[in-house]
């Protein structure tokens, strides 16, 4: 199973528990998760911060805490900030998921092979759609509604050449 997808069966289950006691009214927040050991780098780390905020949201999670801003030379968990130097890749993954998904609904994340689609939406018409592959880097041919694409760290539009983008493990935002 692809990195961060083992929260999708997870929350499948938890959501059925509350359910069965008569809670799906209330709201479900997940209060603390972080990369953990598997992630070294910061390339690494903005994308899984990305990933996993994507994937909650996609959940109906009400709200996600993100463990570990800084940690004092952790060594399990890759911080988003740190006082030498400042927002890290991980923190800028951080605030453009904010940017992208504050105000948006979020369906349902679907993987394809190893390619992973997110749909948004906003009231105005907007579309878009979050990917990002577990596996190898691939050219993915892009719908033509879309006409320019944002990636997690800049969060500047560029337009989409070809109709096709470079997906990578850092998601992109391919927007109308």
């Amino acid at each position: 199973m692809a990195k961060n997808a083992y929260i999708i069966p997870f929350e499948a289950t938890i959501t059925q528990v509350i359910a069965k006691h008569g809670y799906s009214n209330l709201p479900l927040w997940d209060t603390e998760a972080a990369c953990g050991n598997q992630i070294t780098d910061q390339d690494g780390s903005s994308a899984c911060v990305a990933r996993r905020y994507i994937l909650e949201a996609s959940l109906g999670i009400d709200r996600f805490i993100w463990y570990a801003w800084w940690l004092n030379g952790g060594q399990y968990f890759q911080p988003l900030w740190t006082p030498n130097q400042g927002l890290l890749p991980a923190g800028q993954a951080y605030v453009t998921m904010s940017q992208w998904l504050v105000g948006a609904t979020v369906q349902k994340c679907t993987p394809r092979n190893t390619i992973w689609a997110c749909l948004i939406s906003r009231d105005n018409g907007y579309q878009g759609e979050v990917l990002w592959t577990t596996g190898a880097s691939v050219n993915y041919s892009v719908p033509a509604t879309y006409k320019q694409f944002r990636d997690v760290i800049t969060n500047r539009p560029q337009s989409i050449r070809g109709q096709a983008v470079v997906l990578g493990n850092k998601p992109i935002l391919i927007e109308n």
